[in-house]
């Protein structure tokens, strides 16, 4: 974790910078200036495009521009400062609907817990979706159940609410 400064556009900028040097350095993904300029050039086939570091407004702006030029592009956001752009099929509704598939879990059966834009496609897919109650307030409207702040335990409690309570 990391120190919270009280100004909310300097933890942001943290948060994106940690957020960058993870993506760069775990996950082995390259950082480009121009995506345009890289996209000419690539030679290599391109499963993700991570944008960080984007306010509201501009977010807005580039998923817009992508949906009207690549309308079956699947695009979302996992935090106020970035988009992600994927395949049609390549969100955790999709993931979460073939490992269930895959181990005969009937849908009804399936429990999922997320707060980002991200995470909208698996909360639909499972039987219970449930919302972080600090999530995104379009994760909130369309969650089954919205579970307390991550900050009050909310997903030990939705656990202890529909989890372990059946059992």
């Amino acid at each position: 974790m990391w120190a919270r400064s009280g100004r909310e556009d300097l933890d942001r900028a943290a948060v994106t910078l940690r957020i960058a040097w993870h993506m760069v350095r775990v996950n082995r993904v390259r950082a480009v200036r121009s995506l345009p300029q890289w996209a000419r050039q690539a030679r290599e086939p391109v499963f993700k495009i991570f944008v960080v570091g984007l306010d509201e407004a501009g977010r807005r702006r580039v998923a817009d521009r992508l949906a009207a030029a690549l309308p079956t592009l699947h695009i979302t956001s996992s935090g106020p400062d970035n988009l992600e752009v994927s395949a049609p099929q390549a969100h955790k509704g999709w993931g979460l609907r073939m490992l269930a598939e895959s181990l005969r879990v009937p849908r009804e059966a399936v429990f999922a817990i997320g707060d980002g834009l991200n995470d909208l496609e698996m909360l639909e897919y499972a039987g219970l979706g449930v919302a972080m109650g600090n999530g995104a307030p379009e994760v909130l409207a369309r969650a089954d159940w919205v579970a307390p702040r991550v900050e009050e335990d909310g997903v030990a409690r939705a656990v202890e609410q529909w989890i372990l309570k059946e059992a």
